[in-house]
C-alpha cells in the first residue's frame, strides 16, 4: 500500500535523525521498541477518516528485540482490524476496554479510524514493563526536525490524510503534544481537558489542517459515562 510505504520512509527518517542518535548517546536508558504507525485498507478507502492518537503502547518489548519495523506496523493494523471488524489475526482477543469502545463507536457512526500514538516509545525499569517517558525524552522524540521542521507525528498526519484528528491522551501529555505541533511550552495549557470539558477543540492551536480535538483517555471517559458524548461532540463539529 502506497500510504504505508510513505509512512515507512518517514519513520525511518525519524529513526536516523532522532531515535538512533538518542540511543547511542543514552545507552543507560532502557527503552521499548517503537510503535510504528500504519493504516488498514478500510481506512484508506473510507470517505470519513479519523486518526485517534493515544498515549503510548503498553507492554512493548525491549528496544533491542528482533521485531522489524514492518512487522510492528502490521501488528498495529491487524490488532485494530480484530477489534473493529472481528478479523482474526494471530491470537488477538476481543478487547473490551474503553479505549477500543471509543474506536468502535466512531466506526459504527461511519468514521473509519486509524490508531496512532503521540509517544512512540516508553521506558522499562525493573518489573515495570511500561513507564512514561520523562519530559526530556518526550522533547527528544517528539521534536521537529529536517529542513521542513516537522515532527514525526505531523508527517504521519500529512501522509495519512485524516479528516479529523482526536487526541485521547488526557491532560498529562501536553509536552509531547506541544513538541509535536512545534509550539512553545505551555501553549496548550488553557485547552487541557477537564471533567466538565472532557473534549476540547484545538484545531487552531494544532494547525494540522483538519479539525483537531483533545479528550481524556477513554478509560476515564468510560468511567464517567461520557464516551458516547465525546464521539457525538467530535462528529457534530466536523459535519
Amino acid at each position: 500500500m502506497h500510504m504505508n510505504n510513505m509512512l515507512a520512509e518517514a519513520q525511518q527518517q525519524w529513526n536516523n535523525q532522532l531515535l538512533f542518535p538518542y540511543v547511542e548517546q543514552h545507552q543507560d536508558h532502557i527503552l521499548s521498541r517503537p510503535f510504528y504507525f500504519g493504516v488498514a485498507d478500510a481506512y484508506v478507502e473510507s470517505p470519513k477518516r479519523i486518526m485517534i492518537v493515544g498515549q503510548e503502547t503498553r507492554d512493548y518489548g525491549s528496544y533491542y528485540d528482533d521485531w522489524p519495523m514492518s512487522d510492528i506496523r502490521q501488528w498495529g493494523v491487524d490488532y485494530l482490524r480484530r477489534q473493529l471488524w472481528g478479523i482474526r489475526c494471530e491470537d488477538f482477543k476481543y478487547n473490551r476496554s474503553g479505549f477500543w469502545k471509543l474506536f468502535r463507536c466512531f466506526a459504527k457512526a461511519g468514521y473509519i479510524p486509524c490508531w496512532n500514538n503521540v509517544d512512540k516509545i516508553h521506558q522499562q525499569k525493573g518489573n515495570a514493563s511500561t513507564i512514561r517517558l520523562t519530559d526530556e525524552q518526550k522533547r527528544a522524540f517528539c521534536c521537529t526536525y529536517g529542513t521542513d521542521r516537522k515532527s514525526l507525528l505531523r508527517r504521519e498526519i500529512e501522509i495519512a490524510e485524516p479528516h479529523v484528528v482526536l487526541f485521547i491522551t488526557g491532560p498529562n501529555y501536553h509536552v509531547s503534544m506541544t513538541e509535536s505541533f512545534g509550539l512553545p511550552d505551555g501553549a496548550l495549557d488553557a485547552y487541557r481537558p477537564t471533567r466538565e470539558h472532557f473534549c476540547m477543540e484545538i484545531t487552531e492551536q494544532a494547525n494540522l489542517g483538519v479539525p483537531t480535538f483533545w479528550a481524556y483517555h477513554p478509560s476515564y471517559l468510560n468511567r464517567i459515562h461520557r464516551i458516547d458524548d465525546c464521539v457525538r461532540l467530535v462528529i457534530d463539529r466536523t459535519l
